[in-house]
């Protein structure tokens, strides 16, 4: 039995375990001292499955299943494959492609299961690809209605943009919502929006994964840095943030570690070992 039995972790990717693509290494020592002494380490992210196998290979062997999609879908990737996943609803997937038609400017990449998918394409688009190292197949909107959907990603240059498709489903659609999401990409901070089922979240899915993995609430501990990470950091018993974190992420944390580049993962699993847990 080691220190950290029957404890879960959720790390955020972008701005939280890696900043742009550089991973400290004191991260990865520090992961691996975590499950060593018997915790389980997940990733709690709103990649899509395969967008985040650049960063596991970088920590192979220390990831447990895992929350992507921005709390969609728990993926084992161990055992390469699905847990759980909520699909958008078909009202929310019409009123999805009923917008990227409606703005010419906007990029829309749909996420099903482990594949991505390009609907239209666009500069922010390609940017975001390159830095996650995936390449996305194009698809027609009847093809891509077929799928589970479980997130529809929007870029666009113009971040005015994003506030008229906050409207849009705020005004039209009940069963799925938009969320905020960033992460600093070739040495500038992206803005972009995500759709959503109405409810679900990295907090919603993280607490189904505590009831797969037999993992009590008092024994979850969180770290992240940006408005979609606030549920988590919320509902973990323990939860930190780096210290350039937004304001409002910086708020409902318990302890605040060094900047991501720094280690900032290290410096909460320290901070963690110093605790009675």
């Amino acid at each position: 039995m080691g220190k950290f039995s029957g404890r879960l972790l959720a790390c955020d990717i972008d701005g939280t375990l890696i900043l742009g693509d550089y991973l400290p290494q004191c991260n990865v020592e520090k992961i691996a001292e975590f499950v060593k002494e018997g915790g389980q380490f997940c990733l709690a992210s709103g990649r899509s499955v395969d967008a985040a196998r650049g960063v596991l290979e970088k920590i192979k062997g220390y990831v447990g299943p895992s929350v992507m999609t921005n709390g969609n879908l728990i993926y084992d990737y161990k055992n390469e494959k699905i847990l759980f996943g909520t699909p958008i609803p078909d009202d929310a997937k019409a009123l999805i492609f009923d917008v990227a038609d409606k703005f010419a400017e906007v990029g829309l990449e749909i996420h099903s299961g482990r594949d991505a998918f390009i609907y239209k394409d666009e500069k922010e688009l390609r940017d975001h690809q390159l830095y996650e190292n995936t390449a996305p197949r194009m698809i027609g909107r009847q093809d891509a209605l077929k799928l589970d959907m479980h997130k529809a990603l929007f870029t666009c240059e113009k971040p005015d943009v994003f506030l008229k498709i906050d409207d849009i489903f705020k005004e039209n659609c009940k069963t799925a919502t938009t969320v905020e999401v960033s992460a600093d990409i070739f040495g500038r901070r992206r803005v972009y929006r995500e759709i959503l089922p109405l409810g679900n979240s990295k907090a919603s899915m993280l607490k189904k994964l505590c009831e797969i993995l037999s993992i009590s609430e008092d024994k979850f501990f969180a770290i992240g840095d940006y408005y979609n990470d606030i549920a988590m950091l919320k509902a973990a018993h323990i939860s930190a943030c780096p210290e350039d974190s937004l304001d409002e992420v910086k708020k409902v944390c318990d302890y605040h570690t060094v900047k991501a580049q720094d280690g900032a993962v290290a410096d909460f699993i320290d901070y963690l070992s110093s605790k009675e847990i």
